[in-house]
């Protein structure tokens, strides 16, 4: 694990901020206050420059991750040795749990994408609680559930879906992480990725993306310019999403 100091804040500043972000994170959710308390007695801040690793693939899992500011993008090597994204984190984000539950390594790469200060909660002192407090591990166990879902369907698109139609539901998935609830009327939503990180989720090209997003272009679903990618029709954009 990368070397860098804790966070100098206050002890009632840090308690403060760490309660805001647990509350957002989806596997915190449906926490009661007790429950909240007692996990975020369990984590402590950290800062990592933009560029910086926090832990590489093979690494031994040491600690699950929240991010409170910044961006962590998960990465692995495909066996050509490209870069292949798996997500993209942001503040509210929670990575790495996996190792909780095994004693296995970090299963990917997390790289900081910009100044970003993440929560850690260790391994060890989350299994302990966990042990304690039962009905948190099956709250736990529940979103673990549906994070298999979604890598199942992942797992699906890369595998029986064309480029074109695994672009698109990236997009969409997208949207759908940074947007508004979804958008009856006309509203534009910007894209958190640039070509080449929509190119290494759909496990394809540059060039090949660009052609899907200008083909996308004409049918008035998107808008680019200089890098910026933002759709412009959810609706239909969704109608051409396949599940």
């Amino acid at each position: 694990m990368t070397n860098i100091n804790k966070l100098t804040e206050s002890q009632d500043d840090n308690y403060r901020s760490l309660m805001e972000s647990l509350r957002k994170l989806e596997i915190f959710s449906h926490l009661t206050e007790d429950e909240l308390n007692s996990i975020s007695k369990l984590a402590y801040l950290r800062e990592f420059p933009g560029g910086s690793v926090i832990f590489y693939h093979g690494d031994p899992g040491e600690a699950m991750y929240y991010v409170k500011d910044g961006k962590v993008k998960i990465v692995k090597d495909d066996f050509d040795g490209r870069e292949q994204i798996l997500h993209i984190m942001k503040p509210g984000d929670i990575f790495a749990e996996v190792v909780v539950f095994d004693d296995g390594p970090y299963p990917a790469t997390a790289e900081v994408m910009e100044d970003t200060v993440v929560g850690v909660i260790t391994k060890e002192r989350l299994e302990n609680h966990l042990h304690e407090h039962p009905t948190i591990a099956i709250k736990i166990m529940k979103l673990m559930g549906k994070r298999l879902r979604k890598a199942q369907s992942k797992v699906a698109d890369l595998a029986l879906r064309d480029t074109y139609q695994r672009t698109i539901n990236i997009i969409y998935n997208l949207m759908e992480e940074d947007d508004c609830a979804f958008c009856s009327e006309k509203q534009e939503i910007a894209i958190t990725a640039t070509h080449q990180e929509l190119a290494s989720m759909a496990g394809t090209s540059r060039e090949t993306v660009t052609r899907v997003l200008s083909t996308l272009k004409k049918e008035g679903i998107i808008k680019t310019d200089k890098g910026y990618i933002a759709v412009t029709d959810p609706v239909k954009l969704k109608d051409k999403v396949i599940e």
